[in-house]
């Protein structure tokens, strides 16, 4: 999904929630198709569960509500079932946060907003967010896996960078600078996530106050920067 500031032309978060399996099955989607897509939503629940070399094709089976065989038939490599699985969870948690921005009107709220859509995407999909947690372990296991999320996260800073580039307040816009700034602020947001999700996942009050706490804490940085200039 291009970086770019979101419009009103954009597409639905329904729109954009369906899309997230047609990409990965362009044609009209078939049965199989069906079990494939039942398979990796049963794989993030059993991954959210239990560490990746754990997870087995029975894990992975029962919330998936078919058989270990079908499991294997579909996806008898284990690391393209975790990477499709991945695909989708990143999928939903753009959807959630492109909802947000166009709820957004000027861009310190689509600033906002973009944060706070991390939180909610937390609440919404928890199990998505504790498998993501474990993907970021599989990460210092296996090369492959930190390309794809090296090159996540360099989609993420493009994006923070571009509201940054929207707002007046920002008057420094060296692109070295906003690219140390959109890391600082990625890191913060991160680290507030996996706050909520490990420590106060049960708690939604709790996840307000990290939420708020990040956001404040983002904004502070943005508004110490300015004062400088």
């Amino acid at each position: 999904m291009d970086p770019k500031i979101v419009t009103s032309k954009s597409k639905t978060n329904s729109e954009l929630t369906k899309s997230i399996y047609q990409e990965l099955f362009p044609k009209k989607m078939s049965k199989s198709d069906q079990r494939k897509i039942d398979i990796i939503e049963g794989a993030i629940t059993a991954y959210s569960k239990t560490d990746y070399t754990s997870v087995s094709f029975d894990d992975i089976a029962s919330p998936a509500k078919t058989n270990r065989r079908l499991v294997q038939h579909y996806f008898p490599n284990k690391d393209e079932l975790f990477e499709l699985s991945i695909k989708v969870i990143r999928g939903h948690m753009q959807s959630i946060a492109v909802e947000a921005l166009l709820k957004a009107i000027i861009p310190q709220e689509q600033f906002n907003a973009y944060i706070r859509s991390t939180f909610q995407w937390l609440k919404l999909k928890p199990t998505h967010v504790r498998a993501w947690i474990l993907f970021f372990l599989v990460c210092t296991q296996k090369p492959k896996f930190k390309k794809i999320h090296s090159d996540l996260t360099k989609i993420g800073e493009k994006r923070i960078t571009s509201l940054l580039l929207s707002m007046d307040t920002i008057k420094d816009k060296d692109p070295s600078n906003l690219s140390y700034l959109s890391k600082t602020i990625q890191r913060l947001i991160t680290g507030g996530l996996i706050e909520a999700s490990t420590e106060k996942s049960d708690n939604e009050i709790e996840i307000e106050i990290i939420q708020e706490e990040t956001l404040k804490t983002c904004n502070y940085i943005i508004q110490s920067i300015s004062c400088l200039k």
